[in-house]
């Protein structure tokens, strides 16, 4: 007989899996979903003897995401519609694919997804791609490069989750106008002053909040909820008890509890199975999960035996909780135990395994320990001809601004030129290290260096700019105007170093 947990894992990589292929491609029929909906509710619930078992949640709310205190089984008609998104979205992005080709020339020759209709004599399969464009319109936006493509007041580009939208009142803007208006044409920043003056602070924030670079480059649609601006179907499908280091069983058990939903007696009460609710371990009051994990006697034993250290206010750290709902499991298995005449174990014993149960399920996830060398964090100077420019930013919050500094220096480790700058721009930490990093390539460009070595301590831009396929949206702008420039030199590196290792930067900044 399979466990729930084993029920739930076979559920998810099989029963719900096998039509992922035809789902991405073709929208199913209604009826189709009620069907295998019904058939994996019927085998997580169980049967007995040809009939159905007791339903004890809703299956809406078992399919609610785990983080938000469900199971995280799979609505397959919202599933089926992000896999069909998946499609609208590469169609609106993948612009050189053969699938492209054809079905553009067939349906919106003169147009793109995201604005052409169904079109008359459609396929089946351009029919279920095309019930996916509400979602792709939905869940893209604009990033900004030269702001040539997106209308201030009528598309969706800031970067905040709510409508990506500005809210401000139009103003003495048009309708129709465009974020180039905003952007100074020889510097590539935001006109900061036009801004806080055209838009209330919640907008003007957002706006110059957007890293720029010196050189202009295209606006381009991202999906706008994933960090890199590449759509996920997890992304368009939309507790702590699952981060808990312990069996999948226990897990579910404690999932189960917390919704009220194990057969204790008051709850079979409830559904006409039992006609007695009284708690067979006491005998002094009826059995809910209240009274049989916390106030029966049996169980008061049990956790005065267990000795744990919860405070006056209750609160407990992950180690702990991890001990009491296993324990929490034990009393469960020793009452479902004794329903079937076994002999009840004694608290010490429920204790006792408890904790052998944990142990040994945490010692088997232990990875063996990868000792790393202590990393040199002084500064080293270059080989000859190469200079070594250093850089970092400082976030300043109260004021909106940041600082940047840069530091220059040759093989001998003597300072050739230095740069402390600050910006009346609101950027998140990330942000402000990828503006240094673009100050400091355009500071070395104009001093006239050729053969370049820039270090920062953030790995993220690290790899953005080695990579230039991983950049985060927030600075992935600013990130192809700075690997624009870093063209311009005859040889260049990029290195990561620890903070201690640029201090001179950091005070610059």
């Amino acid at each position: 007989m399979l466990s729930k947990a084993r029920k739930e894992i076979l559920i998810k990589t099989v029963t719900q899996e096998i039509p992922a292929y035809t789902m991405s491609v073709f929208k199913l029929p209604n009826t189709l979903y009620d069907e295998m909906t019904s058939m994996v509710r019927t085998f997580w619930w169980g049967q007995t003897n040809g009939r159905n078992k007791m339903a004890w949640l809703l299956w809406d709310k078992i399919c609610i995401p785990k983080k938000d205190g469900g199971l995280g089984f799979l609505y397959l008609k919202a599933f089926n519609l992000a896999l069909l998104t998946k499609q609208g979205w590469r169609l609106q992005t993948n612009t050189h694919s053969l699938v492209y080709h054809v079905l553009k020339a067939r349906y919106f020759p003169h147009s793109d997804f995201l604005h052409v209709e169904l079109g008359s004599k459609p396929s089946f399969a351009w029919q279920s791609i095309m019930a996916a464009q509400d979602v792709v319109k939905a869940g893209s936006r604009w990033e900004v490069g030269d702001g040539s493509s997106v209308q201030i007041c009528l598309d969706k580009w800031l970067p905040t989750h709510t409508t990506f939208r500005v809210t401000s009142p139009p103003g003495t803007l048009p309708t129709d106008s465009r974020a180039h208006t905003l952007i100074d044409d020889e510097t590539g920043e935001w006109k900061t002053d036009m801004i806080q003056q055209l838009f209330l602070p919640v907008d003007a924030d957002a706006i110059l909040g957007i890293p720029k670079s010196r050189n202009h480059t295209r606006d381009r649609i991202i999906w706008a909820y994933t960090p890199r601006g590449i759509f996920t179907v997890n992304s368009a499908y939309k507790r702590t008890i699952w981060s808990l280091s312990i069996l999948n069983k226990i897990k579910s058990f404690t999932w189960r509890a917390s919704r009220n939903a194990l057969p204790t007696k008051v709850n079979l009460c409830h559904r006409g199975v039992l006609e007695e609710a009284l708690c067979e371990a006491c005998g002094l009051d009826e059995e809910t999960g209240g009274h049989l994990f916390w106030d029966c006697t049996k169980a008061r034993e049990t956790w005065t035996e267990a000795g744990l250290p919860i405070d006056t206010q209750g609160h407990v750290g992950k180690e702990l909780l991890e001990l009491i709902v296993t324990i929490a499991w034990c009393v469960w298995y020793t009452r479902n135990k004794t329903q079937y005449g076994t002999t009840r174990q004694s608290s010490r014993e429920i204790i006792l395994k408890a904790r052998s149960i944990l142990e040994n399920y945490q010692l088997a996830q232990l990875q063996k320990p990868q000792h790393k060398e202590l990393a040199d964090t002084r500064w080293i100077p270059p080989d000859y001809p190469w200079y070594k420019i250093n850089t970092d930013a400082a976030v300043f919050s109260t004021t909106k601004s940041v600082g940047i500094g840069v530091m220059v220096r040759d093989h001998e480790g003597s300072v050739l030129a230095a740069l402390s700058k600050c910006m009346p721009l609101p950027l998140g930490p990330l942000e402000a290290e990828a503006k240094a990093m673009d100050e400091a390539v355009s500071f070395t460009k104009d001093i006239g260096l050729q053969d370049v070595i820039f270090e920062t301590d953030s790995t993220t831009i690290l790899g953005a700019l080695s990579d230039t396929s991983t950049a985060l949206a927030s600075i992935d702008n600013i990130k192809k105007g700075t690997h624009c420039s870093l063209q311009d030199f005859r040889r260049t590196q990029i290195q990561h170093i620890r903070r201690h290792g640029y201090r001179p930067a950091h005070i610059l900044a």
